[in-house]
């Protein structure tokens, strides 16, 4: 396409904060191949340096200097100043406001994320005294300004706040403003755990409260219009966060997990209202499982999926929610298949197990893949597999043929 266009003028802004990095690198090292002219934005990591400095001429590398940065950061403290309510209402004197520029320009060392966050908080500052002895103690990068922001977060919304966040570093896609809205309205720190209609806030907005300058609504365009998702303010604030114990893969997962559960067995109505009604029913159907899987060897995450799945309304209403091996259908209704079946899809070990010792028949056929083995074979589940050859599943032709079809040859091992 580029050859037939001709010239072609290609703009990436922010290269860091690509999670696929090796295929972006990829990608830019072949379209430095052909006519495209690249204007291509980053921090200066290693890994970027080197691979750029491969694919483009030295000479087309260069690093901004700090002293020209800080200088557009004092033009961008001062324009945000000017027309901003909470410092133009609070009618700041000529010499406050003239130490807010020096001193934000000196801390930021080129990083406007830091200057930013640092408006924030003096904006709410509620005197002058206040914005002074902030002045004097800000912190020294954007680690420390991140870990005061989570330190400060209002007590009665600390452990919300923190599951939320958990969400948005850890979502499987955007995350809706509705959706964001009922993970708070559930409670799992308390027992019983609970999802209420009550606990939702009366203005979207007001989530923003919760985790002031670490999160930020976004209208975008989604088919068929726009709509207003969370995101996270800064790719800087995942990176922060991801260095925190809670916020590694299995602890969050385990508050993740805890969360679409209690709320798949709490929300009610008809199958035909519930995702009009419950806004987040179709992300935890969707996604419960693989955060369960996450989650790893958490017995509780074992004991809560089990109980779910063990009670017949909570089970029809995931299954009519989602099935993973009809992924074509919004509407893909009763289950077609016995529970084991499914968890067996989905790789969850620990529930498999359950299942088995309260009595499933693991042979029990329906769904897509037949029956439970040939499910775990064919998404190369092996523990899962192992489980059900040691209490005795049928191998068969559909099972050999399912385990090589998952590309793993570990899997016809076992079954032969």
């Amino acid at each position: 396409m580029i050859q037939i266009a001709g010239k072609v003028f290609i703009i990436i802004d922010a290269l860091d904060e690509c999670t696929a990095r090796e295929e972006l690198l990829q990608w830019l090292k072949h379209l430095a191949s052909r006519k495209a002219q690249l204007i291509v934005t980053g921090r200066p990591e290693v890994e970027f340096q080197s691979a750029i400095s491969q694919s483009f001429d030295k000479r087309n590398c260069v690093q901004l200097d700090k002293n020209v940065i800080n200088a557009d950061i004092r033009s961008y403290v001062e324009a945000t100043l000017e027309p901003k309510p909470d410092f133009v209402d609070e009618r700041l004197y000529p010499s406050l406001l003239e130490e807010i520029r020096d001193k934000i320009r000196d801390g930021a060392d080129g990083m406007f994320r830091w200057a930013a966050c640092q408006l924030e908080s003096l904006a709410r500052c509620l005197s002058p005294a206040a914005i002074e002895i902030a002045l004097m103690s800000l912190p020294r990068d954007l680690n420390e300004t991140y870990y005061r922001m989570v330190q400060n977060m209002p007590s009665e919304y600390k452990s919300s706040a923190i599951r939320l966040l958990q969400f948005l570093v850890h979502t499987k896609r955007p995350l809706a403003l509705s959706e964001a809205i009922e993970v708070i309205a559930t409670e799992i720190n308390q027992e019983p755990r609970v999802f209420h209609i009550k606990r939702r806030l009366f203005q979207a907005t007001d989530i923003l409260r919760y985790c002031p300058s670490l999160v930020t609504i976004a209208e975008v365009k989604r088919y068929p219009g726009t709509m207003e998702e969370l995101h996270l303010a800064h790719f800087s604030v995942k990176e922060y966060l991801l260095r925190q114990a809670q916020f590694d893969l299995e602890s969050a997962s385990i508050a993740i997990s805890k969360t679409c559960l209690t709320y798949l067995t709490d929300i009610r109505g008809s199958h035909s209202t519930i995702r009009s009604d419950f806004p987040m029913a179709q992300y935890t159907a969707k996604y419960w499982t693989e955060y369960a899987v996450s989650a790893g060897t958490s017995r509780e995450i074992v004991r809560i999926t089990v109980n779910l799945l063990r009670d017949e309304t909570t089970y029809q209403r995931w299954c009519h929610l989602y099935q993973a091996d009809r992924r074509w259908s919004d509407e893909p209704g009763c289950p077609r298949a016995p529970r084991l079946y499914y968890v067996c899809l989905a790789g969850l070990t620990g529930a498999a197990r359950d299942l088995m010792i309260g009595g499933a028949d693991i042979n029990a056929q329906g769904g897509k893949y037949v029956n439970a083995l040939q499910a775990a074979s064919h998404h190369n589940h092996q523990d899962i597999v192992q489980l059900l050859l040691d209490e005795g599943a049928d191998v068969n032709a559909q099972t050999l043929q399912a385990a090589s079809g998952g590309g793993n040859p570990r899997s016809c091992n076992y079954s032969i």
